[in-house]
């Protein structure tokens, strides 16, 4: 990650240590650097942040941060949920479910299976069920 040109390196102890929904990013300084608090003065976290190559736990790319905040000691990257936009909303498999993430058909992308008890397992396309709900919300609007 590149804040104010400098580059940024994940730490992922520190990300652990932090809890939920939280990276720790770490600068380490280099012989002859001249840095000053105003170099990491950051108005505009669209501008002044540049995230690439950021994944979730599955590896898949997370295309921008719902909310990126500077604290005094660490950045953290939040990923808004709970906003009603769960892609998982409606999918009701009754009592005793053990839903699980894998990729059933070797295409390299995450399928969503469940099931129940006394009932058949059912497999979900993560990417066919996003695009049916991304196509939904835009007939909605």
């Amino acid at each position: 990650m590149v804040i104010a040109g400098k580059d940024f390196v994940l730490d992922k102890t520190a990300s652990t240590t932090a809890g939920d929904k939280k990276l720790v990013f770490k600068y380490s300084v280099q012989a002859g650097d001249s840095i000053a608090a105003t170099d990491f003065d950051i108005d505009n976290p669209t501008s002044d942040i540049t995230l690439n190559n950021i994944t979730d736990v599955a590896g898949n790319p997370v295309f921008t941060a719902d909310r990126v905040v500077l604290t005094k000691t660490k950045l953290e990257y939040i990923e808004k949920t709970g906003s009603g936009n769960n892609p998982f909303e409606g999918i009701d498999v009754g009592s005793y479910s053990t839903p699980i993430l894998a990729d059933i058909d070797g295409d390299g992308d995450l399928d969503l299976v469940v099931g129940k008890d006394m009932a058949p397992l059912n497999t979900i396309k993560i990417q066919a069920l996003l695009l049916a709900l991304l196509m939904k919300q835009k007939l909605e609007q």
